[in-house]
């Protein structure tokens, strides 16, 4: 019986290690979820800047073409 009694104590003991263990895993595993969305979330913030960025560069060229053109347009026509 000292025996047996022995066993379930420490089968009780394990248990409860391993409930631990678990808990432990679940909350490393929502803190690195956690940290894996920041760190989307930032990259992208980082990718909504640039895109805005380079829209505006793309307009500021765009809306200064024709403004080229017309000038070339100009300077060829005074030559003719």
């Amino acid at each position: 019986m000292l025996l047996k009694d022995d066993v379930l104590l420490k089968l009780g003991e394990l248990e409860q290690l391993v409930e631990n263990l678990e808990d432990s895993l679940v909350i490393r595993c929502n803190n690195e979820r956690k940290e894996i969305a920041s760190k989307m979330h930032r990259s992208h913030l980082q990718l909504e800047k640039k895109i805005k960025m380079l829209e505006k560069k793309v307009s500021i060229k765009m809306n200064s073409t024709p403004k080229t053109i017309n000038k070339f347009t100009y300077k060829l026509q005074n030559l003719g």
